[in-house]
């Protein structure tokens, strides 16, 4: 499911900073340098390399999609689920999910499941789960803050190709470059630095903030489940299995 608010805030930040740009004169050309795009871009891929586990780097690709397609209302789809497994439990008995394991919508709820039809007591459901859960979440948050320091790094990268850019002024006009040479030279060296605090504010930040917000919704996810699978081995109703696991998704 696409998030909106995703997709809409990227583009209305971007077009804030160059349409503003453009409504105070400025080209629209004149703010399209690919030598800074590269010296920044990639200035702070290489930070991120340089900085991050590679387990985390590989997570981060498979997460980024998270980022604009995410469905916000899982927990619900999920919650109707469990209650069918609970139906069954009550009415057959625990060892009649084990048929349904396989094609339980989530692999947590399936390792849950499991533990429960092969007879573990609830507290070593518990400890098992939370331990896989609170992990997963860690490299999860890790995934946002690896983008937070692409964020860090994308401001000064983007000062260090000004500074180039203008190290190229200069001698252009020590070898006897016109005023006007000089003018457009500078012009486009502080391009970088736009690219370099624009990519960390409008991109780098929000994607680490918007990744870390995810992990946070994907442990109350997998502990919502996991109040049901307990509900069940201990044999309660599904009314009050409902009830219980309402809260984690009641708005």
């Amino acid at each position: 499911m696409l998030d909106l608010t995703s997709v809409i805030g990227l583009f209305l930040g971007i077009f804030a900073v160059f349409g503003g740009g453009v409504m105070e004169g400025i080209s629209i050309v004149a703010l399209i340098q690919v030598t800074a795009f590269i010296i920044v871009v990639m200035g702070s891929v290489g930070a991120m390399l340089l900085t991050t586990p590679a387990d985390t780097l590989v997570l981060g690709v498979k997460l980024t999609k998270d980022i604009f397609i995410f469905n916000l209302n899982q927990m619900e789809d999920y919650a109707k689920v469990i209650l069918e497994y609970a139906e069954v439990a009550r009415r057959e008995s625990i060892l009649a999910l084990e048929k349904m394991i396989a094609d339980a919508p989530h692999p947590f709820l399936q390792r849950a499941l499991r533990c429960a039809v092969d007879g573990y007591d609830p507290d070593t459901i518990a400890d098992v789960m939370e331990a896989e859960m609170n992990l997963t979440e860690e490299k999860e948050t890790n995934v946002g803050k690896m983008y937070e320091a692409a964020g860090g790094y994308a401001p000064t990268i983007g000062i260090i190709g000004a500074v180039l850019g203008l190290i190229h002024v200069m001698h252009g006009l020590a070898r006897g470059g016109s005023t006007e040479e000089l003018g457009n030279g500078i012009g486009v060296a502080f391009v970088a630095t736009i690219y370099g605090v624009g990519s960390a504010n409008l991109v780098f930040i929000p994607f680490g903030g918007k990744l870390k917000t995810r992990a946070v919704y994907n442990k109350r996810l997998k502990q919502m489940m996991l109040a049901g699978v307990l509900g069940i081995v201990q044999g309660l109703n599904p009314r009050v299995i409902e009830e219980r696991i309402k809260c984690y998704y009641a708005k």
